[in-house]
């Protein structure tokens, strides 16, 4: 999570959830229907989200999420487990993440063709 954060609230904290990355520039992956999905499956799972906003006047993103949307047509979220450093040689993160994203990514797989047909 390196880019600049707009606000104390939008920055993701240990121990509070998977994160999900926002942006209204479309700089990374999410979609509001991929938001909503994600959002549905991690009410089911029981898991928290928290969510990673950067200001829109600062670069972020534009990595290989939006790209694959784009040229492949994917629907696509940027998700993962909040961590400190990241592309560095001391990367931190929590072990309660860890957990929650395994239980979020095995409700996704196993909801994810029912709960697309109530959002699509």
């Amino acid at each position: 999570m390196s880019c600049v954060l707009d606000h104390e609230n939008h920055r993701p904290a240990f121990h509070g959830g998977v994160v999900v990355k926002i942006n209204v520039n479309q700089r990374y992956a999410t979609t509001a229907t991929t938001h909503a999905v994600l959002k549905q499956v991690a009410f089911e799972a029981g898991v928290p989200l928290q969510k990673m906003i950067v200001k829109n006047d600062s670069p972020c993103g534009s990595t290989v999420g939006p790209i694959l949307a784009t040229k492949l047509g994917l629907q696509t979220v940027d998700v993962g487990c909040p961590q400190l450093a990241m592309h560095s040689i001391r990367e931190f993160a929590d072990t309660s993440s860890i957990h929650q994203a395994i239980e979020l990514y095995k409700k996704f797989f196993s909801r994810l063709p029912q709960v697309l047909s109530n959002v699509v």
